[in-house]
């Protein structure tokens, strides 16, 4: 995957925000480094980043031309109209395996986030830039969690739908995919044997 010069920009400031502190790329462009995904552009920036929930917005609104996405409590607006998913995951939230956002009290699973950090690799994602980016497995895990998960007071597996609609010369192929996941997540004892073992 290439990043545009937003997004490698976005990416740069993180790292001279956070030098001591680990983050890892996660979500559609996490794949885009290891997989051929040219026909999925996106201008959206997924990072798992281990610093506790009261240490938010850890630095990012001291960043020139930043924002917080006020519909969106997890998101912020970079320049170039570059979009940042920020998910703390820092040890104490990795025990637990979830966090509760204070705004709007929506709960997040956590569970996959401890592979995330531990199997992370190191990529150079532009010239003079390297991050740790989480590998395809582990990035599957944590969307097979994201899709089944539901707001109570444990990890659950549910049935959902794909989307409707879908776009690009693999719309076959990815709703196999989602189709795949919805397979998967609608056998609860399946689904809990892999997450308890991969996720803890």
């Amino acid at each position: 995957m290439t990043f545009t010069p937003g997004q490698v920009a976005a990416l740069k400031k993180l790292r001279e925000l956070w030098p001591d502190t680990p983050f890892v790329l996660v979500g559609a462009s996490a794949l885009g480094c290891f997989l051929d995904f040219r026909w999925r552009a996106t201008n959206d920036i997924d990072i798992s980043v281990s610093i506790e929930l009261d240490e938010l917005p850890a630095g990012l609104d001291r960043l020139p031309g930043w924002s917080p996405d006020t519909r969106a409590e997890h998101r912020w607006l970079a320049p170039e109209n570059v979009k940042v998913d920020i998910l703390p995951a820092g040890p104490n939230l990795r025990r637990a395996g979830t966090l509760r956002w204070p705004r709007s009290g929506n709960e997040m699973s956590l569970l996959g986030q401890r592979l995330a950090f531990e199997q992370a690799r190191d990529m150079q994602v532009a010239r003079d830039l390297s991050i740790l980016v989480a590998p395809v497995p582990v990035v599957c895990l944590l969307k097979m969690v994201a899709y089944g998960w539901t707001s109570s007071s444990a990890p659950a597996c549910r049935t959902s739908s794909p989307p409707a609609t879908s776009s690009g010369p693999n719309k076959t192929h990815r709703w196999r995919l989602q189709s795949a996941a919805t397979t998967e997540a609608s056998r609860p004892t399946t689904c809990s044997r892999l997450t308890n073992r991969l996720a803890w």
